[in-house]
């Protein structure tokens, strides 16, 4: 019973960890899109783009990780059903860390269509958040169950907090203007 109780409470420390990371990536890219897209001096546009197609292809790249994650989250928590929560989220973690990466070559190389594309990528493996309150859920007791998911919660929360803050300190002038 001991190491039953000492596994799940690493299991829980191993999925908040997760879950704060991947919110942290979430919202990283929030204090830097905004100036990437608006400054007159970016290079992501041409200067004769106007600030009114700047603010719909910005909006369009918001959008494109939640749209992709509405599609692509039931599909791989199905699959984790079917071949087991860990295998997934060590497939999503990678994916995300790929999609990162995309991310920043969007950035650093200029290309719209790129960081457009990362964001998708982005979206469609998303679903660890989906997969890590099944796997609390899957080890829960009636008595903790809530407890359990207000740590999803919380690491959500630490997630959206600290990723913009570490973002706004991280971002180099140059490459936003």
């Amino acid at each position: 019973m001991t190491t039953d109780k000492s596994n799940n409470r690493l299991l829980i420390i191993a999925l908040f960890l997760i879950i704060t990371i991947d919110t942290m990536g979430v919202g990283f890219v929030w204090p830097l899109l905004g100036p990437l897209f608006t400054s007159k001096t970016t290079t992501l546009f041409a200067n004769s783009v106007s600030i009114q197609w700047r603010n719909i292809l910005y909006g369009i790249t918001i959008g494109t990780a939640p749209l992709f994650t509405f599609l692509g989250a039931p599909i791989l928590g199905d699959l984790s059903d079917y071949i087991g929560r860990r295998k997934v989220l060590l497939v999503c973690l990678i994916g995300t860390a790929i999609g990162m990466g995309i991310t920043a070559l969007g950035i650093i190389f200029n290309q719209l269509l790129l960081l457009i594309f990362s964001r998708a990528w982005l979206g469609a493996i998303a679903a660890s958040q989906v997969i890590a309150q099944a796997a609390i859920i899957d080890i829960s007791t009636k008595e903790n169950k809530s407890a359990h998911l207000g740590i999803i919660s919380a690491a959500n929360n630490i997630g959206f907090i600290f990723g913009p803050i570490i973002s706004s300190l991280l971002i180099d002038n140059t490459l936003v203007g």
